[in-house]
């Protein structure tokens, strides 16, 4: 994951979290990133919010990124309805 490598959240010479929470880091830079952008926009035009709410079981690739991860997604109603 390449949002990853340009993180202050990953040590990418370590492959690890900084925080040493791989999936907790790993969920804030997916949702900061936006790397569900198309997820994004999709929900928003018919008035609900998408993010990642978690992830498991993080690995870790030979560049010591993150590559892969079970995600979960929560959906809720955009305040103020539709846009």
């Amino acid at each position: 994951m390449l949002a990853a490598k340009g993180s202050n959240l990953w040590d990418a010479n370590r492959g690890r979290a900084m925080d040493r929470n791989d999936n907790r880091t790993v969920t804030k830079i997916l949702n900061d990133a936006g790397v569900c952008r198309e997820l994004t926009e999709l929900f928003r035009t018919r008035g609900l919010e998408i993010k990642v709410s978690g992830v498991e079981k993080v690995l870790i690739g030979d560049d010591r990124l993150p590559f892969d991860c079970m995600t979960f997604f929560s959906v809720s109603s955009l305040k103020g309805g539709r846009p």
